[in-house]
């Protein structure tokens, strides 16, 4: 091992003799990781950088899809989800917890599962409930 000293992400000084040979490979990958990215194209960086965006606020993006299934469909089925978005979800701190989504996602598959039974059953009155 080769004496000397380093300064790692967060600004701490370590000698090299002192590094774990786990240290030692978790900081030769990020430093391969730092010249891939740096290699990469504008573009490519670009739409990666976008994506983690889009990721990093995935919650507005269900609101939004939440809206937009109530302002394309319109029916009462559907306005509970502008409810719960106004009521709880927004006013949650600093973002709704697991217990939301697995509500949400529960009465989208009973919603759906209603709305599939009108459909076999009475196919004119659907468009009217669901």
């Amino acid at each position: 091992m080769q004496t000397g000293m380093m300064i790692d992400d967060r600004s701490v000084v370590h000698r090299y003799d002192e590094l774990s040979s786990e240290d030692e490979l978790i900081i030769t990958r990020r430093i391969a990781e730092k010249s891939f990215h740096i290699n990469m194209p504008r573009v490519l960086r670009l739409l990666i950088a976008f994506s983690e965006v889009l990721l990093s606020h995935s919650a507005i993006l269900c609101y939004f899809a939440m809206v937009l299934n109530t302002l394309m469909s319109g029916s009462i089925i559907s306005m509970l989800f502008p409810i719960s978005i106004f009521f709880w979800a927004m006013l949650s701190v600093p973002r709704p917890k697991k217990s939301y989504w697995v509500t949400v996602i529960t009465y989208t598959e009973v919603s759906n599962a209603f709305c599939l039974t009108l459909l076999l059953l009475h196919r004119s009155t659907l468009y009217s409930v669901c």
